[in-house]
C-alpha cells in the first residue's frame, strides 16, 4: 500500500479546505448544459424534422408522415402478422421512399418559402390521405378515386393556406393555382 501512496506526485494538504470541480466545464463550475452535453447520446442531426415540423403545418398530417418516415404506420405486412387479410396495398418504408423524404427534406427547408410551405404541406396530406384511403378500403369497404381524393386534398389545404392570411407572401400564380382570394 505504501507503494501506491508514494507513487501520488502532489501529497494532500490538510490544511486546504475541499473543492468541489465540475471537469465537464472548463471553468470548473457545474453547468446544466455541460451534464447534458457528457451524458446524451450523439446522433447525426435528423434533417427530416423540417418537413415534418414547422409553422402552420397540419398537426394529423405531420404525425402520419412521422409514422411512414419511421416505419411504424400498419401497412400489408405489418397488418398480415397481426391477423388482418387485406385487399388494398400500400408499401411505404422501402430505399426509395426514404430517399424521396431526405431529399424533400433539403429541397423544401426554406421555413418562409410559399412554394416550400405548399410542398411540404401537400407531402404531409398525400401520405395522410393515401394511408387514411388504404384503412377506409381495408376496414370499411369504401373505395374513393384518385381525382376525389386529389381534390379533396386540393380544397382542405386551399382553406389551410387562406386562414394563414399573408404570412406567406405568395406570387400572383401562386394564388391563382391555390384559387386564394386576397
Amino acid at each position: 500500500m505504501q507503494f501506491f501512496w508514494d507513487a501520488i506526485q502532489q501529497q494532500p494538504n490538510s490544511t486546504a479546505t475541499d473543492k468541489i470541480v465540475w471537469m465537464k466545464h472548463p471553468s470548473g463550475q457545474f453547468k446544466v448544459k455541460s451534464a447534458w452535453e457528457a451524458i446524451r447520446e450523439r446522433r447525426p442531426q435528423n434533417i427530416v424534422h423540417k418537413l415534418l415540423w414547422f409553422p402552420n403545418h397540419i398537426p394529423r398530417h405531420s404525425f402520419i408522415l412521422w409514422l411512414a418516415t419511421q416505419g411504424r404506420l400498419k401497412t400489408s405486412d405489418r397488418a398480415y402478422g397481426q391477423g388482418i387479410n387485406q385487399r388494398a396495398h400500400l408499401q411505404w418504408c422501402n430505399t426509395d421512399w426514404l430517399n424521396l423524404i431526405a431529399w424533400a427534406a433539403t429541397k423544401w427547408d426554406n421555413k418562409k418559402n410559399f412554394s416550400h410551405l405548399t410542398a411540404r404541406l401537400v407531402l404531409a396530406a398525400t401520405v395522410y390521405f393515401l394511408w387514411y384511403e388504404r384503412n377506409q378500403r381495408i376496414f370499411d369497404n369504401n373505395f374513393r378515386t384518385s381525382a376525389q381524393l386529389t381534390e379533396e386534398i386540393y380544397q382542405l389545404l386551399r382553406l389551410h393556406l387562406q386562414t394563414m392570411g399573408k404570412e406567406y407572401p405568395s406570387s400572383a400564380q401562386h394564388r391563382v393555382a391555390w384559387n386564394l382570394h386576397g
